[in-house]
């Protein structure tokens, strides 16, 4: 008689639950989204079984490769169908763009190698967004990807089960340097990446050794099943000694990230280890193996791909309340039943020839609605071609200023002209740009406003500058240290290449160009007692070490709220949109500006230039609307082209008064 694990089904069901209350709430659940780490060990344990034990040659891994087809792309391909669909009815312009272009990487299951919509967006940020129907597949995508070298990696190189240490030093070399590569990398590319995973997969494979010793065998039989009915039962005493090789790796790389001080690494080191050791151990905990969890268990793949659609559809149609989304979520849960009992089970029963049929017509069928959709949007963008920002003032219709703004999103590119690559990508990297008519060296240094404005300092100053290179890491501040800031998680590295930049450069005049992710963050008085403040200071010396004549230094400005948040906002309150809305403004930047004044007034080659002015309305609010009611701002909160019109004056200003500015000493060390 078999043993079912049915503490597998329940981790798998706890799982999805935390991933689907995550996506729902993310501030009930904040972690939530680690649930993804407890489907990557319990892969690795599950493809270690179905392996452990099979000859080497064509039939097993024909076999392999054909169930994981069939168990995969079914569903998965539909659900990219019917987003496609749903895009194609919900989303226009520059969301509809981005749709069907995360659709395609999806298609093709290699959605966490797709470069981002805007420089400065990682998976959480298109969480926070919700306009990415397919976010979720990355996780699908690295698993898919783990499956093609599983039969390698797992069976065809890995030493034979009864030397238990030989494969479990196997597994933790390569456990090691799949680790040090995750911590190695830049934390966002870090968290799509297979090879950066893999040490979560070969978990699950230590996890199953581990449960072969002590449930005294040497091997599985030939069944698929969880348990083996008979084994060879052998000395166990190396065999057990032989697990203080992984179990080392596993307290060693744990002290690291703790001792480094990256709480999230310790998290995901945790998770990884506390589930490796719950399949070892085999609970029979009604924690795990209570009937509910084990239905949600059986229809965790299809809960997993339909959820989160359903969340951005939730999004799109300004349905966001607690209710709205609870009602949602457990309709999530009934369509996932459906699907798997109406769909999964059905397909999983076919043979080759209707699987790949059901297959390739899912594939035929996605693209034709892809190619079709796409023709309808290139006609509709054509046809609002014609719309100009120049012309009189006259008042838009709102069918003008839907399409007008969608334009200037549509066409916003931070890229730079001309740009040869050192490292990195344009913008986001470092540029060596199109030499100038002047004789001084140029830098500008930022994360994405950088590149935003870049443009307007490569065309104004072009007079007084010979060479100029630039440098942007993306949400990352050259002064100013985010530790708690999801989206530049390694402020240190950063500035360590912001540093070596300018040290090995060493220019005449270094603009410093940010957008403050947190403008407001309080200061702690008196000023020279705050720790960002002193940081600053710390940096700017470091810099005006290094910078031969003069440092420009953007002041900062409100942070604008999200176009697509501010309108749905208005919505709600039934109000409407203005030039001047408080709502409009995020975050106000009172406090960060105080530092950056107070930096200039202690640093003899800085120049604090503002771009706020030109926002001001005659009552001396910051607007985000043009009197047309056009945004200044994108998505991602750059300036876009009518934006960058009312700042250029500020530019063109202060290239006719350069020379001025770099005799300059406070106070008359500001520009406006």
């Amino acid at each position: 008689m078999h043993d079912k694990r049915t503490d597998i089904q329940g981790l798998r069901a706890w799982a999805v639950i935390s991933v689907v209350v995550f996506h729902f709430f993310p501030s009930l659940l904040p972690y939530g989204y680690l649930g993804v780490d407890v489907f990557f060990v319990l892969s690795g344990f599950l493809i270690t079984l179905v392996l452990e034990g099979r000859p080497t040659n064509i039939l097993t891994y024909y076999n392999f490769y054909f169930k994981r087809l069939r168990r995969i792309m079914p569903l998965a391909l539909l659900i990219v169908l019917l987003g496609v669909i749903t895009i194609a009815c919900l989303q226009e312009d520059y969301e509809f763009a981005n749709g069907i272009k995360s659709a395609l990487y999806s298609l093709f299951f290699i959605k966490n190698l797709q470069p981002q919509s805007t420089v400065e967006e990682d998976y959480f940020q298109a969480l926070e967004n919700a306009n990415d129907f397919f976010t979720h597949f990355w996780s699908l995508c690295v698993e898919i990807q783990f499956y093609l070298i599983a039969p390698f990696l797992l069976h065809f190189f890995k030493p034979k089960t009864e030397n238990a240490i030989s494969s479990f030093s196997y597994f933790t070399v390569i456990a090691n340097a799949s680790f040090c590569y995750s911590q190695l990398r830049n934390p966002q590319e870090a968290f799509d990446s297979t090879l950066a995973r893999l040490w979560q997969f070969l978990a699950g494979a230590v996890a199953f050794h581990s449960d072969l010793i002590f449930m005294g065998r040497k091997q599985v039989p030939e069944s698929e099943k969880l348990i083996p009915d008979n084994g060879e039962v052998i000395d166990q005493t190396s065999r057990k000694r032989a697990l203080m090789i992984p179990a080392a790796f596993a307290l060693t790389a744990t002290a690291l990230v703790a001792y480094y001080g990256d709480g999230e690494a310790v998290l995901r080191c945790c998770t990884t280890f506390v589930i490796t050791l719950a399949l070892a151990f085999r609970s029979k905990s009604v924690f795990l193996c209570h009937s509910s969890l084990q239905l949600i268990g059986d229809i965790s793949y299809s809960l997993y791909l339909i959820h989160w659609p359903i969340v951005c559809v939730l999004d799109i149609v300004d349905f966001e309340t607690w209710q709205m989304k609870l009602c949602a979520m457990f309709a999530a849960l009934a369509l996932s039943i459906i699907c798997h009992y109406g769909y999964e089970q059905k397909y999983l029963t076919l043979p080759i020839k209707p699987t790949l049929a059901l297959v390739f017509g899912l594939y035929a069928t996605t693209l034709l609605v892809i190619w079709a959709s796409n023709e309808m949007h290139l006609k509709a963008v054509e046809k609002d071609s014609t719309l100009t920002l120049t012309g009189s003032n006259r008042e838009l219709t709102q069918e003008e200023i839907i399409k007008l703004n969608a334009k200037m999103a549509r066409e916003n590119d931070l890229r730079y002209k001309d740009c040869t690559l050192r490292d990195g990508k344009n913008p986001i990297g470092f540029c060596d740009l199109t030499n100038g008519n002047g004789s001084l060296h140029f830098m500008i240094m930022g994360n994405s406003y950088s590149a935003n404005l870049g443009g307007l300092i490569q065309e104004h100053f072009r007079p007084h500058y010979g060479q100029l290179q630039t440098r942007a890491i993306a949400q990352c501040e050259p002064l100013v240290s985010t530790p708690t800031d999801p989206y530049c998680r390694n402020a240190t590295a950063a500035h360590e290449k912001f540093d070596a930049d300018i040290a090995s450069v060493r220019p005449d005049v270094l603009f410093l160009v940010a957008r403050y992710i947190n403008p407001n963050q309080p200061i702690e008085r008196p000023i020279e007692n705050d720790t960002q403040f002193n940081l600053m200071e710390k940096r700017l010396k470091f810099f005006e070490e290094h910078v031969q004549k003069k440092i420009f230094i953007l002041e900062p400005f409100p942070k604008a709220a999200r176009p697509g948040d501010l309108e749905k906002l208005m919505k709600r309150k039934g109000l409407p949109m203005m030039p001047y809305m408080p709502e409009g403004i995020d975050k106000d930047a009172k406090p960060m500006k105080e530092r950056v004044k107070k930096l200039a007034e202690k640093c003899s080659k800085c120049v604090i230039f503002t771009i706020e002015v030109p926002f001001l309305n005659k009552d001396g609010n910051f607007t985000v609307l043009s009197p047309q009611k056009l945004w200044y701002f994108d998505g991602p909160r750059h300036l876009n082209i009518l934006g960058r019109q009312l700042v250029e004056p500020v530019f063109e200003r202060m290239s006719e008064n350069f020379d001025r500015l770099l005799d300059s000493k406070y106070p008359e060390n500001s520009f406006e």
